[in-house]
């Protein structure tokens, strides 16, 4: 961890105990202080509300002995908790604007967070950038906040999101010259970003973040949470030609939840190479030797990871006698209400998931049984197993490396069948 909001931090010798000592002079961008109270505050407003439940689940309690000191209860270790504090993750909020009688459940929707798509205010923050401008469909407007507490920072007067209604769009704006910096996903762009010399890749950036592309089932309907049906699917799917064809080279095999550059990740797991005789031979123990009919839906957006996959799925389970839809969704809300409509609105989508630097933060909620909600983020398959529960709520306690990479090795053995 380096030094930021805390410009430094104790902890206990049984790490039940987390004491941070805030930067004097930080103020919010209404120019009121930022104390313990708002870091209290905003610790409660995340864990009552972000679908992350491991970030801040072991927190039991917060004092605030004084305005510039925070000190986190903890019920036990909590190996990820500094992920967990980071900016990204953990934005403080201001406690004299929203805790005002909005319950604490529902500060999602707190004018502070919604009033300004709506061009009513500009919403208050605590960043080196403060919000001038939020258009949903052109721009979002950020300015440099002269008062930030970092003596020379930012080092730029503004930023300009510019809202492209798709990724060539944006790759158009990065050739031109029109944008310094913008995002992709498709390896067709990430072939012309290697070829021009006027545009450099930071791959590297996303590893912390450990941005995954997979097939989700719908473990909640009748049909797929058959597990031999599953197999059977996994069976006809060659992971080869999606890398290697579909991808160009330019993705990596994924054998379970957890990124492979994650230290955490366990690639001696049960892998399923193409075997159609096999497929056929369990789906016909599963009651549709005759035949099954499913859909698959996808994420719109980024063809080659997403409906080029979908559409090469159906292809290959066609081979074994199942005729597959693919679904297609205008938006990413029209694809995302797949995951309210109860258990027969869909059977397998594509999907992407993010690690954020740890199995606690971004894995552990997509598998634990308690974590099945209607909403995002979350465990949207109804996964459900009781010794996967057991094995990822005590790495989320275990404070030594190699105890815990047991405890998720197994957790990948256990979901890779």
């Amino acid at each position: 961890p380096q030094p930021y909001l805390a410009e430094s931090w104790e902890v206990s010798e049984d790490e039940l105990t987390v004491t941070l000592h805030l930067v004097e002079g930080a103020t919010f961008h209404d120019g009121a202080p930022i104390t313990s109270a708002d870091v209290a505050f905003s610790i409660d407003v995340i864990k009552n509300n972000h679908p992350f439940t491991g970030m801040w689940a072991p927190v039991e309690s917060v004092d605030t002995p004084d305005d510039l000191t925070v000190v986190l209860n903890l019920a036990n270790p909590h190996p990820a908790l500094w992920i967990a504090m980071s900016d990204v993750l953990m934005p403080i909020m201001p406690k004299h604007i929203m805790d005002d009688g909005t319950p604490i459940n529902e500060m999602k929707d707190h004018p502070n967070n919604t009033a300004a798509l709506e061009g009513d205010h500009i919403a208050i923050g605590s960043g080196p950038f403060r919000l001038t401008e939020w258009d949903a469909t052109q721009k979002i407007v950020l300015e440099a906040y002269e008062d930030f507490f970092i003596p020379g920072r930012p080092y730029l007067d503004s930023m300009i999101y510019v809202i492209t209604p798709d990724e060539d769009a944006t790759m158009l704006g990065l050739e031109s010259g029109e944008f310094d910096t913008g995002g992709y996903a498709s390896t067709v762009n990430a072939e012309k970003v290697f070829n021009n010399p006027d545009l450099v890749s930071v791959p590297d950036l996303l590893g912390g973040v450990g941005s995954l592309n997979h097939l989700q089932f719908n473990m909640a309907n009748d049909i797929i949470s058959d597990l031999r049906v599953r197999q059977a699917i996994a069976y006809t799917i060659d992971r080869d030609y999606v890398i290697n064809v579909l991808h160009q080279g330019k993705t990596q095999e994924l054998l379970g939840g957890i990124h492979p550059a994650s230290q955490f990740y366990n690639p001696n797991v049960e892998r399923y190479d193409v075997d159609l005789d096999k497929a056929r031979e369990l789906l016909a123990e599963a009651g549709y030797g005759d035949g099954l009919e499913l859909t698959i839906n996808y994420i719109p957006g980024v063809n080659e990871q997403q409906r080029n996959v979908a559409e090469y799925i159906a292809l290959a389970l066609d081979e074994v006698g199942v005729d597959v839809e693919v679904a297609q969704s205008a938006d990413l809300p029209s694809w995302a209400g797949i995951f309210f409509g109860g258990p027969d609105a869909w059977h397998m989508t594509m999907n992407a998931y993010f690690n954020w630097g740890d199995p606690v933060i971004g894995v552990q909620r997509a598998y634990v049984c308690d974590n099945i909600k209607v909403s995002f983020f979350v465990n949207n398959s109804a996964y459900c197993n009781e010794r996967v529960d057991e094995l990822l709520y005590a790495a989320a306690a275990e404070p030594d490396f190699d105890a815990r990479k047991a405890l998720y090795d197994e957790f990948q053995e256990i979901t890779a069948v």
